[in-house]
């Protein structure tokens, strides 16, 4: 009887642990196509995804705890229970954790030598410090990768995010209104104000006739075009890449029905990138398809990279002509046009200005930084100090973004020390050793490129600050960093294909 009672007990118990393991791997799986498929969409919806990924993986994993501990061998309970999703330790990974541990501990000597330690803290936790939780997006990321049923559904969410990131961009050429602003809008009978504003008006299209269409600075449904150009600047290297590794190899691939969508993908985001204007992020882009490009041109290409030269030539030609007619289509448009030659914008000075201040931040805390939290604080003193030496400067000053200092490793080192700023340079230059060794070979070969860019386009840009951004950053992190395999031939991974790329 005793006997029956503990079989019974030992019976629902591996049923509810069987339950667990496979319903949490399923919740994780559903929470993980939220957060890819959401970030062109909404943060609030990628970060609700995030969410249920991990409370899936933790479900998950509560699962096969329990079963390791039952009597029987788990695939005897069910042949169905999905593989661990192990956390796997990563070099790269910690010393991301060590930029938020860093931050952390500045924050607190900060706060103990303050007037207030509480509020001094919480204001911390509240701004940069909190941005360390989206840090998990990659660990899942990572394990989510090398799982078997794992890394094809991320690799396919990717593609489709992809997919809306440039058809909301695309929309949002047309509309007046920002399209993340509409239900506010529909909500207040479509009056604008400071919170909801217009769009940029870039140009318009047969002006003066009655056909004239107009066209605005694309962002998608995201709230500033900085943060859609990061957007753009992380699917860029997949889609070139995608798209003249098979001309190279073999032009007439170029021809095929497949290629259709990825030749699409591809002018459209050139497009809203030219339009979006975002100059950080374009030259992140540039220096990661650098990057991947002369990878290739290495390992693959080698010679038959000379069949790029025509198709240089006519990008280059096309984009003369767009700038020597850009003064027709509208002023507007014809100054972001000079931009992208290298003429300087309003905003330059505004930064030069902001480093400025963030220099003299740096060597008034040269050790421990100002906490997290206090940048903007400290800045609007530092603004009116210098407004008083140099009248003339104080107004661009004043209208200058103040909340960041418009370069990440210099944001970090105002706020954190040399210590955050150290590891941040320390997790970039493992990122790149392990995305650059030839032993380090990796399944994504086109999309393996992305994260380089994060890092030269936070030398102009805080986009490490921007969650809506660092999210998907550390998803295609996670991604790649599961997909390289240090010990295997190119031989081999040239026979294992992917289609987010060669094996390299």
């Amino acid at each position: 009887m005793i006997d029956g009672h503990r079989a019974a007990r030992q019976s629902i118990g591996s049923m509810i642990a069987t339950f667990l393991a496979r319903r949490g791997f399923d919740i994780s799986s559903f929470g993980g196509m939220l957060a890819v498929l959401g970030y062109p969409l909404s943060v609030s919806l990628s970060q609700g995804g995030l969410f249920l990924a991990l409370l899936g993986w933790v479900l998950h994993a509560i699962g096969h705890r329990l079963l390791a501990r039952s009597t029987e061998r788990y695939e005897h309970v069910h042949p169905n229970v999905p593989e661990l999703l192990r956390w796997t330790h990563h070099p790269v990974l910690y010393a991301a954790v060590g930029i938020y541990a860093m931050l952390l501990l500045s924050l607190l000597l900060t706060a103990a030598v303050s007037s207030d330690f509480s509020t001094t803290v919480r204001n911390g936790l509240g701004m940069e410090i909190k941005d360390g939780g989206l840090l998990l997006a990659a660990f899942w990321a990572l394990a989510f990768a090398r799982h078997p049923l794992g890394r094809e559904r991320l690799e396919k969410w990717i593609r489709i995010s992809i997919i809306l990131l440039l058809v909301t961009g695309f929309a949002s050429i047309w509309s007046r209104y920002r399209l993340s602003k509409i239900p506010e809008l529909i909500a207040n009978d479509w009056q604008v104000g400071p919170d909801v504003r217009y769009q940029h008006h870039l140009g318009t299209f047969f002006a003066g006739s009655p056909y004239q269409v107009h066209f605005y600075m694309p962002i998608g449904l995201m709230n500033t075009h900085l943060t859609y150009a990061g957007l753009l600047m992380l699917a860029f290297p997949y889609l070139l890449l995608r798209v003249v590794d098979p001309f190279v190899r073999a032009p007439r691939a170029l021809l095929k029905p497949t290629m259709i969508v990825p030749l699409l993908s591809l002018a459209l985001l050139l497009i809203l990138m030219v339009l979006n204007n975002g100059r950080s992020a374009l030259l992140g882009m540039g220096v990661a398809a650098l990057v991947g490009m002369y990878f290739f041109i290495r390992h693959y290409w080698k010679w038959k990279v000379v069949r790029l030269l025509p198709i240089l030539g006519v990008a280059l030609l096309s984009f003369g002509v767009l700038v020597h007619f850009s003064d027709s289509m509208h002023y507007r448009f014809a100054r972001i046009m000079n931009a992208l030659t290298g003429e300087s914008k309003h905003t330059d000075h505004q930064r030069t200005l902001v480093w400025n201040g963030t220099f003299e931040l740096i060597q008034a805390h040269p050790f421990i930084g100002v906490g997290a939290g206090n940048f903007e604080k400290n800045i609007i003193q530092h603004v009116g100090t210098f407004g008083q030496e140099h009248p003339r400067l104080w107004i661009p000053y004043a209208l200058a973004q103040r909340g960041h200092a418009h370069s990440d490793i210099f944001h970090l080192f105002a706020i954190g020390g040399p210590l955050s700023a150290g590891f941040y340079l320390l997790f970039f230059g493992l990122l790149m050793y392990h995305l650059t060794d030839a032993g380090g070979l990796n399944r994504n070969g086109y999309l393996r490129w992305a994260p380089i860019g994060m890092l030269f386009a936070g030398l102009l840009q805080c986009y490490f600050q921007d969650d809506e951004v660092l999210l998907p950053f550390w998803i295609y992190t996670g991604l790649i960093l599961g997909g390289i395999r240090n010990h295997t031939s190119a031989s081999e991974t040239m026979n294992d294909k992917s289609d987010m790329g060669p094996a390299d």
